[in-house]
């Protein structure tokens, strides 16, 4: 029965330990793991820190690339936009000289209108003048023919008239009307001749004029239809410029913006071994920032530790003071099962 008894009662391990020793192991378990936690957050932190800072420069450099595209881009287009205004001069001082030249074949063709009707006026005349001589001969010739067989059968100065006589000086004025008359055809007819080139001439000059007419109004058109679409090229190109101008404003201002909240980041968290402010350069004053950043949270963080240690202090002594009331009850638990045992023992002495 004794032996049952005792086997029932519960066994009580026996610490060999203290309570303090116990939780400074604990509070120094928990200091590193915090201490290691909050070295793994700086790594991070700083890790993150520095792909930030590759980012920024990434982007700085292709910032950079693409203001020196937009450079070159720009002053492309500022050549183009040259090289368009120059072909439109010259499209106009070519449309300048076509109208010129329209305008002087024009005039020259009044001209030779002119002169047209002016010979065919002249022919006119002389083509009456030449029906009345015509006439004119026709009606006296046969009073010639008379008398040139007259003046064929008779020898000079039969009929007693000298030589120097009036018949004489008729039939000698007779042959040179009659030498001028035909030298007069002669020059009529080549006349007619001139007049019929001229004719042809004016024709060929005619059709020229309307092939080159044709031509030169659809080189305008061209040229307009051309310069036309040159003007709407150049208002695009503009407009296009414009926004890209706008777009480069628009970077400049954020970029500028970036740079005065470094600058005033700098100037916030200034730390005097990275030298004066005015001559740090950009890389640095991203240090001095991550520097004063890192720095400002591990002063957070020790606040925090001795927020927390001094938690688990007061957790200690809560504690201990829990062990010692729980101490004290387990004392009089063994009491009372001694005091059980030993009136179990005077029952079993007196039985």
């Amino acid at each position: 029965m004794g032996e049952e008894e005792d086997e029932d009662v519960p066994q009580i391990p026996v610490m060999r330990e203290s309570t303090s020793d116990i939780l400074q192991h604990r509070r120094k378990a928990l200091q590193t793991f915090r201490l290691r936690k909050k070295e793994i957050e700086n790594e991070q932190a700083s890790a993150e820190l520095t792909a930030k800072k590759q980012e920024f420069k990434e982007r700085m450099e292709v910032l950079a690339q693409r203001r020196e595209a937009l450079e070159q881009k720009d002053q492309d287009r500022k050549n183009r936009i040259l090289e368009f205004d120059a072909y439109i001069k010259e499209c106009h001082q070519k449309k300048e000289r076509v109208i010129q030249l329209y305008h002087q074949e024009h005039a020259l063709k009044a001209l030779k209108k002119r002169e047209v009707f002016k010979l065919k006026k002249e022919l006119k005349k002389l083509q009456v003048r030449k029906k009345e001589l015509q006439k004119k001969m026709a009606k006296y010739k046969s009073f010639e023919d008379f008398l040139k067989k007259v003046t064929a059968t008779f020898t000079p100065g039969f009929l007693g008239y000298p030589e120097d006589s009036m018949v004489e000086a008729l039939i000698k004025r007779h042959k040179t009307l009659l030498e001028e008359n035909q030298s007069l055809m002669k020059n009529l007819s080549i006349q007619q001749c001139h007049i019929e080139e001229t004719q042809k001439e004016l024709g060929i000059l005619r059709e020229e004029y309307n092939t080159t007419t044709f031509v030169l109004l659809g080189k305008i058109s061209e040229l307009q239809s051309k310069k036309s679409a040159l003007q709407e090229k150049k208002k695009h190109l503009c407009h296009h410029i414009n926004n890209e101008e706008c777009l480069i404003d628009q970077k400049r201002q954020d970029l500028s913006r970036m740079m005065l909240a470094i600058n005033n980041m700098a100037e916030l968290c200034y730390m005097p071994h990275y030298g004066p402010l005015d001559n740090m350069t950009l890389w640095s004053k991203l240090d001095m920032i991550q520097e004063s950043i890192l720095r400002k949270k591990q002063i957070v963080e020790e606040t925090k530790a001795l927020q927390s240690e001094e938690l688990t202090r007061s957790s200690s002594q809560l504690l201990r003071e829990k062990s010692s009331s729980t101490l004290s009850g387990e004392q009089l638990k063994k009491q009372i099962s001694f005091a059980s045992k030993d009136k179990l023992e005077d029952k079993g002495g007196k039985a």
